[in-house]
């Protein structure tokens, strides 16, 4: 992923492991596969989702019956030692199959509310992702899902997260 693009595509693999596993598991994966850091930071980074669905949670069921193709629509802010940025990436997730591909933008959190509510912020995403590839036509593409499907949040989660990166 370039610093001018945002969206990518990637063959993801996930585990669920025993919580008391996981320290030998960490040193043994770091001998052969990096954490990843952003910036420098700590590796451990921490995540705030919203999750945006229908009010009968069509998009998590479709998840449940594992759909071979299908897509959520999330907002993230990542951060560091509780401190948190102040700009969402607002991402559209489509899965077909194993693959994964993401369109994203930056939202700034003080657009939060007028873009939940469908108001036209077109001019302040142009500025907040100014020289970002494709930002523009994919908060186009988001802002009409929500307002075709009556997308709200429905969900927030914070958790810490290690990521291992080739």
């Amino acid at each position: 992923m370039g610093s001018d693009n945002l969206s990518f595509k990637r063959k993801e693999r996930k585990y669920i492991i025993l919580e008391h596993t996981f320290e030998a598991i960490k040193k043994e994966l770091e001998k052969h596969i990096p954490l990843y850091s952003f910036e420098g930071e700590d590796p451990n980074t921490q995540i705030e989702t919203i999750y945006l669905d229908t009010k009968d949670f069509l998009l998590f069921n479709e998840y449940l019956r594992r759909r071979n193709f299908r897509y959520k629509i999330r907002m993230r802010k990542y951060g560091h030692n509780d401190v948190f940025e102040d700009t969402y990436l607002v991402e559209l997730k489509v899965k077909q199959n194993s693959i994964s591909i993401k369109k994203r933008f930056f939202l700034p959190v003080k657009l939060y509310k007028k873009f939940i509510t469908g108001e036209d912020i077109l001019k302040e995403i142009r500025v907040a992702n100014k020289g970002l590839v494709g930002a523009t036509k994919t908060y186009k593409l988001i802002a009409k899902l929500i307002e075709i499907n009556q997308f709200v949040p429905v969900l927030k989660t914070t958790y810490e997260r290690l990521a291992f990166q080739k």
